[in-house]
Order: C-alpha cells, then structure tokens, then sequence
C-alpha cells in the first residue's frame, strides 16, 4: 500500500525524536560549573618523580664546597655519608680524616688516616703522611691533658695530673713515638716528623716522675729539635716547622724574671713586650617599655605585701625599673699560643677555662708580642701557656661600672 507525504513526513519527524532521544540517554549533558559552596572537581595531581639518591661522588662534591666555605661540621657529615657508600674511597677518605682532625676529633681523625694509609696499593708518601699525622693526633691528645694541669709556680710550672689522665698521657706519647718511627723508617729527612719527636719527648718530660728521667727526655727533644733544624724549610709559621715547648708565661715583668723553665731558660728572647689583660664585657639591661604606650609609664601592679610593681601589657611580667648591670661568672682560661720567629702569636687556642672567658681570653692572647725567639742562635718557634684570671670588671669610686675593654700594656723590652 502506497503511503501518503504527509503520513511518511510524520513517520520521519517519529524516527528523528526517538534517535534523538536515545542519544540524550547515553550522552547526557556536561554539568555546569558548582557555584556557592559546592565542591569543585580537583584536577588529577601528575606524580612527583622519585629523587635519584646522591652518589659517593655527589656528597664528595658537596663536601669540598662546604669545606672551601668553612663549613666543616656539615663537610665532615657529607664525606662521613660518601665513605658509607664507598668505604675505600681514598679521596673522600683524605678530606674526611682533615675535617676530623681540623674539628678536633682526634679519635676519628685517627682512625680514617689509619683507614687511609691501610689501601691496598696506597702510595708510599701518602702512607708517610698519614702515619705522620696519626701521631699528631696523639701528640694532640697528650698535650692539651698535660697543659691543661699546668700552673706556674715560680720559678717553674708545675705538672700535677690525676693518675687516670698521667696514664692517658704516657700511653699517647709512645704511641705517637712508635708512630714516627714508621714514618722515620721512610723518609728519614722528613722536618715535620723530626719536630714532632720533639715535641713528644718535651711532653714526657714535663710529667717524668722524677728529674733524672725528665732530663733524658729534655735531652732527647733537643737531639730531635736540632735535627730538625738542619732539614728545615723556608720560614713557615705551623707546627711543623722547628718548635721549643715551654711552660708558662707570666702576666708580669716581675714575674717572669723569676721564672727558670728548663726549657725557656735554652731560648734567646721569646720574653713578653705587650701583654693584654682579659675581661668580662658589661652585658646592661635596659628598662622596656609595654607596647603601643609610647611615653607612658606602664601600668602597675600589685605585687607581695601590697606594692606597686611595673608590669608588661597583659602579662604580669616584671621589667626593670631601671638599667641593670649582669655580671658574668669568670675563672681562669688558659691559652696555647704559637710564637713565630718574628715574635708574633701566629696562633691561639683555648685549653680549658668557663664558657664565658673563652672569647675575652682569646682576644687578648692574640694581642701578646714578644721579642724574637731563638736557640743556639737561629730562629725558631715557641709554643706555651698563657692563664688569664678572667674576671668581670669593677666599679669605680662613684660606683660606675668601669669600661669592659682589653687594655694593652707595653712592657719594657728585654731581649733575654
């Protein structure tokens, strides 16, 4: 049967609405954007790559930068992190026994030159080196127990130590002796290690039991000290260059006069010119004022047996009143000092003394001159001990607090 336009118009226009409904079923439309307080869709987060670990190599790297910078804590703990990584890692191994040792970690230093020098195929100078500075180390060690119990007590300084830190001592000199040896064995014309001997057998010295045997030790550091002499290079200024160790040095003319250390008495010179003293600074208190007063007087409270204290701007807390002085707790600090040829301290270092000296006791030191030192006629180098009395400054007659300054005092010059 024959179908009519408009019935075929109607039975496309029901086609066309039953397709367009099917399509709007399976593709409803996109939803319009939440407004108000409807949660928005989040975007899918890309995930954050996994940082490579930094290699052996990498921590050397930054190691060597912190330790160019001075940074030696940090340096110290990124060769330490390369080393667990590469155990023989000679280079690493080199930086992180110098760290050590520049920190004062004698122990450690010690035991990573030791590391060092125990590579297989090592170098035979590298091995002399490290070996020479494992004795160093405990040259180290004996020295700052030993000088830490001196105390001049004219007209010498006197070496009292408890029986535990002697035996310390003792044991650090022969094991720093037995050290050199194998150094010695090597390279016999090695200046540094020959001053080193040195300075062993002065330590023993000073703690020998009794004065026959500090006297073969005194003469077995000045066998080495000459020794050291002849193969000396050009003028430098460290502890490897020719040194005599003496005791203490007086804070007065008067008192150095008297001095007889049997030591100091084989040097020409190395007598103080300029000393400084060392004080406590004045650490004052000003009186503070409550937030967003201006001029006005804070406001008061009630304090025990009912009087007006000043307090902070809702705190309660009491202010001064007015500038308080805070006096510091001194003591005595003593001081390693170096003494080149040209009679300047090229070096200090604290030994033992209160946290609160340190740094005045210090500061003077390095202001200390003294006349050129030398032995048997030529230039060299003196190490000793200066102890300052560190104490907080006074108040003058009116009962002001005097100026917290290091004052220097030119002494007369005495060549001898």
């Amino acid at each position: 049967m024959n179908s009519s336009p408009s019935s075929f118009v109607r039975s496309a226009c029901l086609s066309a609405l039953v397709i367009g409904a099917s399509f709007a079923q399976t593709n409803p439309p996109a939803p319009k954007p939440a407004t108000g307080g409807t949660a928005t869709a989040q975007p899918a987060q890309t995930p954050k790559p996994t940082p490579t670990p930094a290699t052996a190599s990498d921590l050397l790297t930054q190691g060597k930068l912190s330790y160019r910078k001075g940074k030696f804590d940090q340096a110290a703990k990124q060769f330490m992190a390369a080393l667990k990584l590469e155990p023989n890692n000679d280079e690493a191994l080199g930086y992180a026994s110098l760290t050590a040792y520049q920190l004062g970690n004698h122990i450690q230093a010690r035991d990573l030159f030791q590391q060092r020098a125990d590579l297989k195929n090592q170098k035979s100078s590298v091995q002399v080196f490290c070996n020479y500075m494992v004795a160093m180390t405990w040259w180290r060690e004996a020295h700052e127990v030993i000088a830490k119990y001196g105390e001049l007590k004219l007209p010498r300084t006197t070496y009292s130590l408890p029986e535990k830190e002697l035996a310390m001592a003792t044991q650090s000199i022969a094991s720093g002796l037995n050290s050199l040896k194998k150094v010695l064995a090597t390279k016999s014309d090695y200046t540094e290690a020959i001053n080193l001997q040195n300075l062993l057998h002065a330590e023993a010295a000073l703690i020998a039991t009794d004065e026959d045997k500090a006297e073969i030790e005194r003469k077995a550091s000045l066998s080495a000290l000459r020794q050291a002499m002849k193969f000396q290079k050009p003028v430098t200024e460290d502890f490897g260059a020719p040194t005599i160790l003496v005791g203490e040095f007086a804070l007065t003319d008067e008192e150095q006069e008297q001095i007889k250390d049997p030591m100091m008495t084989l040097v020409e010179g190395a007598r103080p010119l300029t000393r400084a003293t060392a004080v406590l600074p004045i650490i004052k208190i000003a009186p503070a004022k409550p937030k967003g007063t201006g001029d006005q007087p804070p406001p008061t409270g009630v304090g025990p047996g009912g009087s007006a204290v000043s307090v902070g701007p809702g705190q309660g807390a009491l202010r001064p009143s007015k500038t308080e002085i805070m006096q510091l707790k001194g003591g005595k600090a003593k001081v390693e000092v170096l003494i080149s040829r040209l009679g300047k301290v090229v070096f200090a270092r604290i030994l033992d003394g209160p946290a609160a000296t340190t740094g005045p006791a210090l500061d003077a030191a390095k202001k200390w001159s003294f006349s050129p030192p030398k032995f048997e006629g030529a230039p060299i180098q003196v190490l000793g001990v200066i102890t300052f009395d560190v104490q907080s400054v006074g108040k003058d007659a009116k009962g002001k607090p005097i100026p917290a300054t290091s004052p220097t005092s030119t002494t007369k010059k005495n060549p001898n």
